[in-house]
């Protein structure tokens, strides 16, 4: 059983960590100081000191319990993915929904930007160490397109960040995220979006197996080029 004083630790630094998190959110984290965070605590500057080494032990500790990222990711551990047109649909819109709602999360991904000590390095280490194994089984997903779909969820995702982290400022092109119609139209567009690239796929393969049936039928590669838009020398 813990003493009392081991309690009265225990929830101070509790309390320390919850303060970053509310200093983020009030006062963003280009003034995330040991000032505006002790008073979010509630505390003397010098209770920082007595519970970390000093004020970056603090933000490091803050930084590895945040897991923003990490909670869809750690859902699908190594497993093999069966359906990545539903996962990526999942994905995006809860990262999408969670940047929309919490303004910790937006700071976080200016503080991820804008972090000169190292000091959040720790997240991006850790989003791409649970994200490898879906990345993995992705990036051919889109094959017979001859696209990395990586390259298109770095896009997707970047762009989310963008235009999220400019929701309280101004719209951008016209996309006003403090208004729920946009928040419902962004969701519904990002869906979309996934389910154009998949069809898109699925739609090549068709026409190769097409291309592939009339040459085996005899025709020349002049005439396949023209009905399917295919060079079929490249099969």
């Amino acid at each position: 059983m813990i003493s009392k004083r081991e309690s009265n630790a225990i929830k101070a630094r509790m309390d320390l960590l919850n303060a970053v998190g509310l200093a983020l959110q009030k006062h963003g984290f280009a003034k995330l100081g040991i000032n505006t965070v002790a008073a979010e605590a509630k505390m003397d500057k010098t209770a920082i000191y007595r519970y970390y080494s000093n004020f970056e032990d603090l933000l490091r500790a803050y930084i590895d319990q945040q897991e923003f990222w990490l909670k869809s990711l750690k859902k699908y551990g190594n497993r093999e993915i069966d359906d990545m047109n539903r996962l990526a649909k999942t994905f995006i819109r809860e990262q999408a929904e969670a940047l929309m709602e919490s303004e910790e999360f937006r700071q976080l991904i200016l503080w991820e930007l804008a972090d000169k000590d190292g000091i959040a390095t720790p997240i991006t280490v850790k989003r791409e160490i649970y994200s490898k194994n879906i990345l993995e089984q992705s990036k051919t997903i889109l094959g017979n397109c001859g696209i990395n779909f990586n390259f298109i969820l770095s896009i997707i995702l970047g762009g989310l960040y963008y235009v999220t982290i400019h929701k309280d400022k101004y719209p951008f092109c016209e996309v006003d995220l403090t208004q729920k119609k946009h928040k419902d139209e962004l969701i519904r567009t990002l869906d979309w979006l996934i389910d154009l690239l998949f069809e898109t796929n699925k739609q090549v393969s068709e026409v190769e197996k097409i291309a592939l049936r009339l040459r085996s039928k005899g025709m020349t590669r002049d005439e396949i080029m023209e009905i399917t838009n295919i060079d079929i020398d490249q099969y």
